[in-house]
């Protein structure tokens, strides 16, 4: 027995000191912290990545060192944890050093218990994902750069290809300028979707609203539709017979993006006919989008408004979309207080439901 019980504290000594070894030499940031955030135990790759010397560090808490703007989500996701609702989280977030630099990391949180689970204290590994980052931001400055300037001269193409189109020329002639037309404006509708794009994922997009009657939109959304469906020798009947009055409070640069895209998405992917209503309720504007067309598969609607996110069915056809059009309508919508959601259509296809806040 004695021989066991040596055996036994021998195994645990040496566990022990592994667990120190690998805590105390990993490649990224690690610390035991306690229940109010005050740095435990902490290693080297923590302390070189915040510039502390170990002394000073254990003497602050996380809370001291945590950029103001990531605070409270920290700290909601540490009382999430605590009161049980969930195990562990991982966030990125940003730290200040002692030289005063920001530096970005990926902070991954688990909370220990005890035999009568109750919290003892918190585990935390800390990667520095700084350099990514910048190569991140790097590579969408760009990316807009490069949307920003082919914009133009691919918007001088369709103009030129539409004068062609309509011009006193032979059927050859014509048909090739509205071929050309057709694929300057996928070149324009791509572009406009990367910087708006561009401007959610840096943060820079913001909603200036105003009182807009959203019939005057879906008008001008109606007739690039009819248009469109003209250039592609497509047939398209937009019923707009169930337009009542109706103003929201919303940026009217953003209405338009939406409604063009949600019209133009039922003329590409949809049927013949294209029905808009709206109605006003509860101090909340509904615009209803719908088309008889085959609708979205039941399997691909969890991931309607994903980003890059298309239906097989849609990728198989000529038309061809970026999968980034209805993740940018939620996003414009979202920041105008919005929302939108999909149900089938009473025509048979989709249907999209925006609800804005009434003027």
């Amino acid at each position: 027995m004695e021989q066991s019980d040596r055996a036994y504290q021998r195994a645990l000594r040496e566990q022990l000191a592994r667990n120190e070894l690998t805590f105390a030499h990993a490649p990224i940031g690690q610390a035991i912290v306690e229940l109010d955030g005050t740095w435990r135990q902490v290693n080297g790759a923590l302390l070189q990545m915040l510039e502390y010397d170990e002394a000073e560090l254990l003497a602050m808490t996380f809370q001291d060192i945590t950029h103001p703007d990531d605070l409270d989500l920290d700290l909601g996701l540490l009382e999430q944890t605590l009161d049980g609702e969930i195990t562990s989280y991982q966030m990125e977030k940003r730290y200040f050093t002692r030289t005063g630099r920001t530096v970005w990391a990926l902070l991954s949180v688990a909370l220990v218990r005890g035999l009568d689970d109750e919290p003892l204290y918190f585990i935390s590994q800390i990667l520095d994902i700084t350099s990514h980052k910048k190569q991140v931001q790097a590579l969408q400055d760009f990316t807009a750069m490069l949307a920003h300037d082919l914009r133009t001269p691919a918007s001088v193409i369709a103009g030129f290809a539409q004068l062609l189109s309509t011009g006193p020329y032979d059927d050859e002639v014509t048909s090739i300028a509205r071929r050309i037309e057709r694929a300057s404006t996928t070149i324009v509708d791509l572009l406009e979707n990367s910087l708006t794009t561009e401007s959610i994922d840096s943060g820079r997009l913001t909603a200036r609203p105003s009182a807009v009657d959203v019939r005057d939109v879906i008008g001008a959304a109606a007739q690039a539709a009819l248009t469109a469906a003209e250039m592609n020798e497509q047939q398209l009947d937009v019923d707009l017979s169930g337009l009542l009055p109706a103003v929201a409070w919303v940026d009217p640069v953003h209405l338009e993006q939406v409604m063009t895209n949600l019209v133009g998405n039922a003329r590409k992917y949809g049927g013949p006919h294209v029905r808009v209503s709206t109605q006003v309720h509860d101090r909340r504007v509904e615009i209803l989008v719908e088309d008889d067309g085959p609708g979205v598969p039941p399997r691909f609607v969890p991931q309607l408004f994903e980003r890059y996110s298309r239906a097989q069915e849609a990728r198989t056809g000529s038309q061809r979309g970026s999968g980034l059009g209805l993740y940018i309508v939620r996003d414009l919508l979202t920041a105008n207080d919005g929302t939108i959601d999909y149900e089938k259509a009473a025509l048979g296809g989709a249907g999209f439901r925006v609800c804005l806040p009434a003027a």
